[in-house]
């Protein structure tokens, strides 16, 4: 009807364009927040890729530990890991529909990219 707008739509913005306090955007709708207790699982999962990629860069790297130089080259390593890791999560955002098994693999490097759509 008139003078109504979808479920979680504010009416007094211009063409019900905008969600109200307590809803998110998600696509062309909006959805309702939720009491936060996704933010645990995206915490978990954070620390655990971090102590990931620290774990993966020394076992990679055990024997230039030992060289001069080689904690600068393990810290250089990590850094372009990670960067390499938030620009594959980046390549999730484009309007690209991709197979499978890319998809699944880009939408869980979000977590890396800080994307905090993954939140809600």
């Amino acid at each position: 009807p008139p003078g109504t707008c979808a479920a979680y739509r504010n009416s007094d913005a211009v063409a019900c364009g905008e969600c109200i306090s307590g809803a998110y955007p998600d696509g062309s709708s909006c959805k309702a927040c939720s009491d936060g207790v996704d933010v645990v699982p995206f915490v978990i999962v954070t620390i655990l890729c971090f102590i990931g990629l620290i774990l993966l860069a020394l076992a990679v790297s055990r024997e230039t530990i030992k060289q001069t130089g080689g904690m600068l080259t393990c810290t250089l390593l990590l850094g372009l890991t990670f960067t390499a890791m938030q620009t594959l999560g980046i390549l999730d955002q484009l309007a690209f529909e991709w197979p499978e098994p890319v998809r699944t693999i880009l939408q869980s490097l979000r977590v890396v990219s800080f994307d905090f759509k993954t939140l809600k």
